[in-house]
């Protein structure tokens, strides 16, 4: 892995208490690189304040110019189900795949063509 991605894994709960933390973490790690691949399989509970976060670190993301991707786990995917059902926030299913994703080097959308 580059100095210019941050790969970043948690595990537990991402709730109302930590929900603030756990972005104020991310974001301090676009400071350092281009690429950011989240790892949330791992995660026990993701409440409501969790997608509030994900949803700022996408922004904060896009304003920074960092290409990003997240491996939801069950506790994600449900919350995704209902937050963002559209797919606006890039989940993949693994982490080779994200990164492959924020290395520019497979592409989130597939290319239809006529």
């Amino acid at each position: 892995m580059g100095t210019d991605t941050a790969l970043i894994t948690a595990a537990g709960e991402i709730d109302a208490a930590n929900a603030d933390e756990f972005r104020e973490h991310i974001t301090d790690a676009l400071v350092r690189g281009k690429h950011l691949a989240l790892d949330l399989s791992q995660l026990k509970f993701f409440g409501t304040e969790g997608f509030s976060a994900l949803h700022r670190i996408s922004v904060r993301c896009a304003e920074a110019d960092v290409r990003w991707a997240m491996v939801p786990g069950a506790e994600v995917r449900r919350v995704l189900r209902i937050c963002d059902p559209e797919g606006n926030l890039p989940a993949v299913d693994a982490v080779d795949e994200a990164m492959a994703v924020v290395r520019g080097s497979r592409p989130l959308l597939a290319v239809v063509s006529h």
